[in-house]
C-alpha cells in the first residue's frame, strides 16, 4: 500500500476467495492419483512385519544360546560326578592292591583316567566361561559383570502335527511370506498405473472466485457477491508419442513377473522350512529317546558291577563310567537339540509370538517353568 501510494497515489484491494479444481477423467484418474500415499501406507505395514519377524528370530537365537549354556553346565556336572566315581574307584583299587587282591599296575588305570577327567573338567569350565562372556555381550551386559545362569526348562509343547498341516500354517502365518505376497499386488497395481499413463488426457476444470469490493481501499472481509466470477472447461489432449510411457508399461510387466517368481520361490522355501522343522523335531525326539535308553542301560551295567566288585577289573569299571558319561552327555545334547528344534518349528511356521517385554507368549500350553 505504501509503495502504490508513493508511486501512483492509487491503491485498490485485490483480495479474493478462490475455489478451483482440476479433475482428470482418463490419464491420472482413479487410485493412481493417490499411489504415493497407498504405497507409503503399505511400506509401513511391511516394515512392521519385518520388525516383528526380527524380534522372533532374535528371541529364538538368544534362547538357543541360553539352552546351549545349560547344556554346557550339565556336561560339567556330569564330569564332576564322573570324577567322584573315579576317586572312589581309585581308593577301592588302592585298598585291594594293599591287600594283595589286585596287581599293582591296575592302580594306575584308575589314577590315569582320574587325571584325564580332571583335565577335561578344566577344559569344560574354560569353554563355559568363554561362552558365558559371549552371552553377556549378546544381551548387552559388561563382560566383567558376574551373572548366574539359573537352570530353566522351556516347557514347550511337543508338536504332534503332520507335514502338510505344518506347511499350511507356515503359508498362513509367516510374516515375510505375507510381505512377498502383498508385493505382488503392488506390482500388479504398478502395471495398472503404467497403463493409465498411456491414456490421453481428459481433464475437467472449474473455478469460482469471490473478490472483495474494489471500490473500498481497505475492505477487510468486505466481499462483493456481485463481483463473483466462475469458469468451467474440459480439456482433451490426444497423445501422439507415448513411447517412453509404453516402455514403462513393459518394464512394469517384467517387474511383475519377477515379483511373482520371487513370491513362488519364497513360498517354496517356507514349505521346505516348515516340513524340515517338523522332521527336525521328530529326529531330535528320537535321538533323545535313544539317548535316555542308553543312559539307563549304562546305569544298570554300573549297578551290576558295583554289586559284584570282586569279579570286575578296574579297567572294566573305568570303561563303564566312560560309557555312562558319554551317554549322559548325549542325552543332554539331545534335550537341547529338541528344545531348539521346537523353537525353530514355531519360528519357521510363523507361530512364534513374543510379548512387548521380550518374553515368549503362551502358545497351546507353552510356558516357562524353573527347575527345582
Amino acid at each position: 500500500e505504501d509503495l502504490r501510494n508513493g508511486a501512483t497515489d492509487r491503491y485498490t484491494q485485490s483480495s479474493e476467495i478462490v475455489l478451483s479444481g482440476n479433475f482428470p477423467l482418463l490419464r491420472g484418474a482413479g487410485t493412481v492419483a493417490s499411489e504415493a500415499l497407498i504405497q507409503a501406507e503399505r511400506n509401513v505395514v511391511y516394515a512392521a512385519r519385518n520388525f516383528e519377524r526380527f524380534r522372533r528370530q532374535l528371541f529364538v537365537s538368544i534362547a538357543s544360546d541360553y539352552i546351549r549354556l545349560l547344556q554346557q553346565l550339565a556336561s560339567i556336572q556330569n564330569q564332576e560326578r564322573r570324577i567322584e566315581s573315579l576317586e572312589i574307584l581309585q581308593n577301592e583299587t588302592q585298598a585291594k592292591a594293599d591287600a594283595g587282591q589286585v596287581r599293582g599296575f591296575e592302580i594306575s588305570i584308575a589314577e590315569s583316567d582320574l587325571l584325564q577327567a580332571r583335565a577335561d573338567l578344566a577344559g569344560l569350565r574354560d569353554r563355559y566361561r568363554l561362552s558365558e562372556d559371549q552371552f553377556k555381550i549378546r544381551i548387552g551386559l559388561p563382560v566383567d559383570q558376574p551373572i548366574s545362569i539359573t537352570p530353566m526348562e522351556l516347557m514347550l509343547p511337543d508338536p504332534d502335527i503332520t507335514l502338510d498341516e505344518a506347511m499350511r500354517r507356515g503359508l498362513d502365518y509367516r510374516l515375510d511370506l505375507q510381505n512377498s505376497r502383498d508385493r505382488v499386488l503392488d506390482s500388479r497395481r504398478g502395471v495398472s498405473n503404467a497403463r493409465n499413463d498411456v491414456l490421453p488426457d481428459l481433464d475437467v476444470n472449474a473455478r469460482v472466485g469471490l473478490p472483495t469490493d474494489p471500490d473500498v481501499d481497505e475492505g477487510g472481509l468486505d466481499y462483493d457477491p456481485d463481483e463473483l466470477t466462475y469458469s468451467a472447461g474440459i480439456m482433451l489432449n490426444l497423445p501422439l508419442d507415448r513411447l517412453e510411457e509404453k516402455l514403462r508399461v513393459r518394464q512394469s510387466i517384467i517387474q511383475l513377473e519377477q515379483q511373482i517368481r520371487s513370491y513362488e520361490r519364497d513360498r517354496d522355501n517356507v514349505v521346505i522350512d516348515s516340513r524340515a522343522s517338523v522332521r527336525g523335531v521328530e529326529l531330535a525326539r528320537l535321538q533323545l529317546t535313544l539317548a535316555e535308553r542308553q543312559v539307563e542301560t549304562n546305569r544298570r551295567r554300573q549297578r551290576g558291577q558295583e554289586l559284584d566288585p570282586d569279579n570286575v577289573t578296574p579297567q572294566e569299571r573305568v570303561d563303564t563310567q566312560n560309557a555312562l558319561l558319554s551317554a549322559e552327555n548325549a542325552r543332554d545334547q539331545a534335550e537341547a537339540d529338541l528344545r531348539v528344534a521346537i523353537l525353530n518349528y514355531l519360528l519357521n511356521t510363523g507361530q512364534m509370538r513374543v510379548t512387548e517385554t521380550g518374553a515368549i507368549s503362551p502358545i497351546g500350553g507353552l510356558e516357562l517353568m524353573p527347575v527345582d
